[in-house]
Parts: structure tokens; C-alpha cells; sequence
């Protein structure tokens, strides 16, 4: 009864420090550039990097005919260490206010291979910002 009732101790102890462990992998990336609880800062055009995905320069930022932003030529590649899809959130921001949204996703991506991200928004194009943030939406 003694080595049941220990066993039973240690098997809990050591899920706890599972799940522990894993809340604290968890937080880490949210927190890590362009996680979600940490949008980065990008420039129209350029190429920047968010957790293993690399997205490509040549993207431009434009008015569709309904008067609404979007983002067109934004393309990633995957260099995580396995297939992973991107799901992002594109704020241009005027100080802190979000004055326009652009949701981007992918389909499941495999290491090393390029896509195109599919933006979309229904927010009109911004008059004025000062800034475009990126960030995973989870």
C-alpha cells in the first residue's frame, strides 16, 4: 500500500512539473517578438523573422476596389523544426489606437518550403498610421 500510495505521489509530482514546464514554454513564446502578447514592428516591403517563419521582402501594403485594406505578396517560409501553418494578425496602429486589421493565414507549410499568405480585412484603408505590427494570433 506504501509503494502504491508513493508511486501515486511521484507520478503527480512529476506531471505537475510537466505542465509547468510546459505553461512556462508557452508564456515564453507569447512573449517572444511577434508572439501574440508581443506584436513586432515591421516596414512595408521589408523582411523580418517571427518565431521560425521567415517572411520574404517584396510585400506591399494596398486599397482594394471596395475601399478596404489589404496586404498583397506577403510570403513565409517555414524554418521550424516541423510543418506548421501561419495565422497572423497585421495591425496598423496610430499611437495606440488599431486603425486597421488584416488577418493572414496559410495552409500547414513543410520545413523549407515558401507560401503565400491569404490576407484578408474588411477595414477600410487607413487615412494615416505611424506604424504596421505583426503578431501570431496563438
Amino acid at each position: 500500500m506504501v509503494l502504491v500510495i508513493g508511486g501515486c505521489v511521484a507520478f503527480l509530482g512529476f506531471a505537475a512539473n510537466e505542465v509547468n514546464e510546459a505553461i512556462e514554454t508557452a508564456e515564453a513564446e507569447d512573449a517572444a517578438p511577434g508572439g501574440p502578447d508581443n506584436p513586432l514592428a515591421i516596414v512595408e516591403g521589408q523582411g523580418f523573422d517571427v518565431s521560425g517563419f521567415r517572411y520574404a521582402s517584396g510585400w506591399q501594403v494596398a486599397q482594394d476596389s471596395f475601399g478596404d485594406v489589404r496586404i498583397e505578396g506577403l510570403k513565409v517560409t517555414n524554418n521550424r523544426t516541423e510543418r506548421d501553418g501561419a495565422l497572423v494578425e497585421v495591425k496598423f496602429m496610430r499611437g495606440n489606437e488599431v486603425v486597421a486589421l488584416v488577418d493572414c493565414t496559410t495552409e500547414q507549410i513543410p520545413v523549407g518550403q515558401t507560401t503565400t499568405l491569404n490576407c484578408i480585412s474588411a477595414d477600410n484603408f487607413p487615412t494615416a498610421y505611424d506604424r504596421i505590427t505583426i503578431n501570431d494570433t496563438f
